[in-house]
């Protein structure tokens, strides 16, 4: 039943070594990646690891 939760999507293109935030990162349908929304707050601050593209689902592997 994951079509009736969010998970944590890139709203920007997130260059390596910037940081998370409520910005660059926002909350889509559907909730089948690595971070819920639940998540959410958890992630703001971590580093991206590499460029992230826009409306990416964000993934462990992306962050430091």
């Amino acid at each position: 039943m994951n079509f009736a939760f969010a998970s944590v999507v890139s709203k920007t293109y997130i260059k390596k070594g910037s940081k998370l935030n409520e910005s660059n990162i926002c909350l889509k349908r559907p909730g089948n990646g690595e971070f819920k929304a639940k998540d959410f707050k958890k992630i703001i601050g971590k580093i991206a690891k590499i460029d992230i593209k826009k409306n990416i689902q964000i993934k462990k592997e992306y962050l430091k």
